[in-house]
């Protein structure tokens, strides 16, 4: 609560959580290696700050969600990152995929269906994507197949399994 009020938003401090996590992951992987691949659920959508955050390796200072300046308390972290990450997905189809959540919960009301997993490589570092797991549209999934909610016989998570076939140079 206090960080959110700190933060200018829930939003703010989202943003800054999630991103510091990720920077912290990527600057001791980036420390230790050149390549890597963070792949999972990051409970982002493509239209998020977090996620432009890691795809173009900033945001904006005029940006809505960017942090107040100067930081709370004293703190020094700004949201950058120390290597670019792009995504598998959008890198073997072109653009991210339109969905891999499809929920409900049991108080009702309209289903969730956002893109929240991603597979993510670290940019410039000779990843090549030969193949992406092909996934069903919205209207395939809900529409034409009657389906309100993962999971089900085919899909037994509320998240769509993704995977990627990859090379290096």
């Amino acid at each position: 609560q206090r960080a959110r009020r700190a933060l200018g938003s829930r939003t703010n401090a989202r943003t800054m959580q999630g991103t510091r996590m990720v920077t912290v992951l990527l600057s001791v992987t980036v420390l230790h290696c050149h390549r890597c691949v963070l792949a999972g659920d990051f409970n982002i959508k493509p239209a998020d700050a977090p996620y432009e955050l890691l795809t173009t390796g900033s945001l904006p200072a005029d940006h809505p969600h960017m942090p107040p300046l100067p930081p709370p308390n004293g703190d020094t972290w700004t949201p950058t990152m120390p290597k670019v990450l792009d995504s598998a997905y959008v890198i073997g189809t072109g653009s991210e995929p339109e969905f891999t959540n499809l929920a409900t919960n049991k108080w009702g009301g309209t289903a969730f269906c956002e893109t929240l997993d991603y597979i993510f490589l670290s940019s410039g570092d000779g990843w090549k994507v030969r193949a992406v797991r092909p996934l069903p549209s919205k209207e395939e999934v809900m529409i034409k197949g009657g389906c309100i909610s993962y999971p089900i016989a085919t899909e037994p998570s509320d998240h769509t399994m993704i995977w990627a076939d990859l090379d290096l140079d």
